[in-house]
């Protein structure tokens, strides 16, 4: 619904919270695990199965097409093996291969379990957490007393006693039942994609056993139970209600853009990639850099790009070929604000890289920002060259809104000087890099200065280069020229582990505030402590200003403070942090001029707070806006116009 046609409607829940003046850790009362693949290795007896009974009915099937079969019951297995076909014998074939898996049972001793599941289930039980087992295999009862484990498990509930195979939840909302707790108070263990999904879609918490490409979604992943303990998994149960994982599709979601925006209360930045790609909609922004636009008549200007960097191997381009890349994804720690991508690249038949990329704007220090890209290389020989600086060529959605007034590159060391074109805002931004050992180059292209770093890396070498960034504007009464290169130049010298340590340490203290704890519902804490962390990153600790109806994460109402900010907003803060209320009370205090001329505009004494405010405090609702549906055609808005008892709300 558009903001500038109608108000908001909201609906509340209730949740129960404890104040977080102790440590944070989700309850977690029972553990349920998979089976195959998670305490023992039958998967690949499986394998055999299906692949004898492909061969025999002249389906090609490899080990690829085998981890779509992960954790689904044989009925479905035999469905995705068939592709669509009908066959006259299909419960027959579904014998055929059991009976194939179940021969091969046989063999199995205790010793085919998997490293550190039999001291996990010891200790699990000298804590006095039940366990269970689900599992959509039919033969688990068999599977089990091979192993040993017949006697190991409070519950067992597998593919006799489910009518849903995964990612339907019924396998493990049945052993919660069975144990006698609630599902959102429950730990599953998988392996499987399914599995992590019929663990989500049942409202517990997951641990995924494997690759990121297999079990990314689960809230924490470990490559084995070997060698894991209770503690571990308690300490990295509640990193992931603290985490959001996304993969990084080859396209580009300009929505998980807007969805991984971090900031730091002064400057946030969108969830873009640091190389960027055609599609996406890269942009960062700083509270009070406005410059005037046609129809919506102000917004925030897109900053120079300071977080971008050009990566090269062997003559290829990271992101020009997405084809070449691999198990992607994006990872928001919410404790810190910090944004993480994995991925693995070939940039040719016979290189791998896996490459690790990383940033966040300091809560500790507003001016700043740090960036690390690290590269190793897993096969192959590598020479990379990585181009490191400052571009003021951004727009927003096609509008440029700076001039550049000085740039330079100084060793390693860039800077810009920058203004807006209608306001005449100046910003001044410095990027120091700290690259590994490295051959050195300047560039020093007009508007975009920039450094390359090049290195001949070798299999098994790990390189990496960190970007310090400090960015200020005229609105700050300072000398910013010489202020950011200060800051940026502290950072670099203090290194991404003390900045980032000083990070963690206010994020500490403002979490200390204001965090909500969540028993029994892991969707739902994970999902309280982002909607906070997108207030607490964009409140304004500098600017005199305040919080737009899309935050800081893109250009969505052109930025503009809405008249419902201090009505759905400045609570969170009037009862956790008074003194950014107190700001964001500040930013209409300060703007009473506008209100008043609003109201004198009317033919009204007194003050009329504007439907959307920018700058200055004046109504900047746009009056006339396209219609999408037919552009030629325009809509009058005239919510800046008639509003009247919802702006009193202000």
């Amino acid at each position: 619904m558009s903001r500038h046609a109608a108000a908001p409607t909201s609906s509340f829940a209730r949740y129960d919270s404890t104040p977080h003046g102790k440590e944070s850790m989700n309850e977690i009362a029972a553990v349920i695990f998979d089976l195959d693949g998670v305490l023992t290795d039958t998967a690949e007896y499986h394998y055999r199965a299906w692949r004898r009974l492909a061969d025999e009915l002249g389906i090609p099937f490899d080990r690829a097409a085998n981890e779509a079969f992960r954790g689904v019951g044989r009925d479905d297995c035999l469905r995705l093996l068939l592709g669509g076909r009908t066959v006259d014998d299909f419960d027959e074939l579904a014998t055929r291969k059991n009976r194939y898996y179940v021969e091969s049972l046989s063999a199995l001793t205790p010793d085919d379990i998997l490293p550190g599941s039999t001291e996990l289930l010891a200790e699990l039980k000298a804590a006095g957490i039940p366990v269970a087992i689900g599992s959509a295999s039919k033969n688990t009862h068999t599977v089990l007393r091979g192993l040993g484990l017949d006697d190991a498990f409070d519950a067992v509930i597998d593919g006799t006693l489910i009518t849903c195979s995964k990612p339907d939840p019924e396998v493990f909302t049945k052993a919660a039942a069975a144990l006698g707790v609630t599902p959102g108070e429950c730990l599953v263990v998988e392996d499987a994609t399914a599995g992590i999904e019929a663990g989500l879609a049942g409202g517990m918490w997951t641990l995924g056993i494997g690759p990121l490409s297999r079990v990314g979604a689960a809230h924490a992943v470990v490559p084995s139970l070997d060698g894991l303990t209770w503690a571990r998994i308690r300490t990295l149960i509640d990193d992931g209600a603290w985490t959001l994982r996304r993969p990084a599709g080859a396209d580009p979601d300009q929505h998980l853009e807007t969805i991984l925006t971090i900031g730091n209360g002064h400057i946030a930045v969108r969830g873009t990639t640091l190389e960027g790609r055609p599609g996406e909609q890269p942009a960062s922004f700083m509270h009070g850099v406005w410059d005037d636009m046609p129809v919506s008549r102000s917004e925030l200007a897109n900053l120079p790009r300071w977080w971008g960097m050009d990566v090269w191997a062997n003559g290829a381009r990271l992101g020009a070929d997405p084809s070449r890349i691999a198990d992607a994804w994006w990872s928001l720690d919410l404790r810190t604000g910090t944004l993480t991508r994995t991925l693995t690249w070939t940039p040719d038949d016979a290189t791998t890289i896996a490459l690790v990329d990383e940033r966040f704007c300091s809560l500790d220090q507003p001016h700043a920002a740090a960036v690390r890209l690290r590269l190793a290389v897993t096969r192959g020989d590598a020479s990379v060259h990585v181009r490191s600086g400052l571009d003021v060529h951004v727009d927003n959605l096609g509008l440029r809104h700076w001039d550049l007034v000085d740039q330079s590159v100084d060793g390693l060391t860039v800077t810009t000087v920058t203004r807006t074109r209608a306001t005449g805002i100046e910003l001044a931004a410095c990027a120091v890099l700290r690259p590994d050992e490295s051959a050195i180059e300047s560039c020093d292209a007009d508007g975009q200065p920039a450094i390359l770093a090049s290195a001949i890396l070798s299999e098994g070498q790990t390189w990496q280069a960190t970007k310090y960034v400090a960015l200020a504007s005229s609105e700050e009464r300072f000398d910013r020229r010489t202020r950011v290169a200060e800051i940026a130049a502290t950072s670099a010298r203090a290194g991404w582990d003390a900045l980032a340590a000083v990070n963690r340490q206010a994020w500490a203290t403002t979490w200390h505030a204001s965090d909500v704890l969540i028993d029994g519902d892991p969707a739902a804490q994970i999902a309280v402590r982002y909607g906070l962390f997108q207030l607490l990153s964009v409140a304004p600790r500098l600017a005199d200003s305040s919080i737009g109806a899309k935050t800081l994460s893109g250009f969505g109402y052109r930025h503009h403070i809405f008249w419902d900010t201090e009505i759905f907003m400045l609570p969170l803060f009037t009862f956790t942090q008074p003194d950014l209320a107190a700001r964001m009370l500040g930013y209409r205090w300060h703007r009473l001029d506008g209100a008043r001329r609003k109201a004198a505009a009317s033919g009204a004494a007194g003050a009329r707070f504007p439907w959307e405010s920018a700058g200055t405090g004046d109504e900047v609702c746009p009056v006339w806006v396209e219609n999408p549906a037919d552009p030629a055609n325009l809509i009058r808005i005239w919510t800046g116009d008639l509003e009247m008892h919802l702006g009193a709300d202000v």
